[in-house]
């Protein structure tokens, strides 16, 4: 349509981009309903990783959220950043107690053996699908 401002973002940037971004929305949403408003924070430090949550307790965590097809693919790429968001664990703004990446419950739905298969190529942090650490938290804030 001529002179139309409407525009489509390409089928790439959806499968990367929006729907992952999807996830992470709806995970800080839910996880807002445990901890309260103000204690989860999206993309902390512009992006650094995707989710802080801070608890009553004075501990945080830090989740990645991560959409892989592949968890072999998945376990890789976090053999590789895995070092870089350590390194970060007692920055003042960005720190945190324990450290975490999530997976869309959805792939483990549809793999029963996906988190099986991270965590026997990845063994540097705690790798959890988004309905387990929803888990945690409520678990974590009902001591």
């Amino acid at each position: 349509m001529r002179g139309s401002s409407l525009l489509q973002v390409r089928p790439s940037v959806v499968r990367r981009a929006v729907v992952p971004g999807k996830v992470e929305i709806e995970l800080h949403d839910a996880l807002v309903q445990v901890v309260g408003q103000g204690n989860v924070e999206l993309y902390p430090g512009g992006d650094i990783y995707d989710l802080r949550v801070a608890f009553p307790d004075g501990t945080a965590w830090a989740i990645d959220v991560k959409d892989y097809t592949s968890p072999r693919r998945l376990a890789v790429e976090l053999r590789q950043e895995y070092e870089a968001q350590a390194s970060r664990r007692s920055d003042p703004r960005l720190g945190w107690t324990a450290f975490y990446y999530v997976v869309p419950s959805y792939r483990v739905q549809w793999d029963v053996n996906y988190l099986n298969v991270v965590k026997a190529n990845f063994v540097d942090a705690q790798v959890y699908d988004s309905q387990t650490i929803l888990q945690l938290a409520k678990r974590k804030i009902n001591r």
